[in-house]
């Protein structure tokens, strides 16, 4: 499926980086061989773009530092999973929803590191809210001017 696309890329350094989700599907399926094979082809291409021996496309740049953490914690790599989750932190990832729900995380979500890091982006996204709703409330729409009404982030 992902081997056509790449194909067309003009850059052969790119690569479509959800063959990790595509195997815990397979998984899923009760395919453990090729979920095992896709896992693994995510973690080399990810090294790879880590090492920048690879482009990551129209994908989010700095995503395969989630994805590394992820395959790992699939894997069965906690110690890995969690240095790559961390370092996927502190480059600035800001989804929390991904880190309570992704299954991939499964295996890592009881370690202390895990949750140190879960609590400080829950931390991180409260303070952005509250400053975004401080800009919000400090620049109102001018009369006369499209508006809507906005929503307010409680906190």
């Amino acid at each position: 499926m992902y081997e056509r696309l790449e194909l067309q890329f003009p850059d052969t350094s790119q690569y479509v980086p959800f063959r990790h989700r595509l195997g815990y599907v397979r998984y899923l399926q009760g395919d453990a061989a090729t979920a095992m094979r896709l896992m693994k082809e995510q973690l080399q291409l990810d090294i790879e773009r880590q090492q920048q021996l690879r482009g990551y496309g129209a994908w989010a740049d700095r995503g395969f530092y989630y994805d590394l953490a992820a395959t790992n914690a699939y894997l069965g790599k906690r110690k890995e999973a969690l240095i790559w989750l961390d370092s996927t932190y502190h480059r600035g990832f800001a989804n929390l929803w991904y880190l309570q729900n992704d299954p991939l995380l499964n295996n890592i979500r009881t370690a202390p590191e895990f949750q140190r890091i879960q609590q400080e982006l829950a931390e991180r996204q409260q303070e952005e809210a509250r400053a975004f709703k401080k800009v919000v409330e400090a620049n109102p729409p001018q009369a006369g001017a499209y508006s809507s009404k906005l929503f307010l982030i409680k906190g």
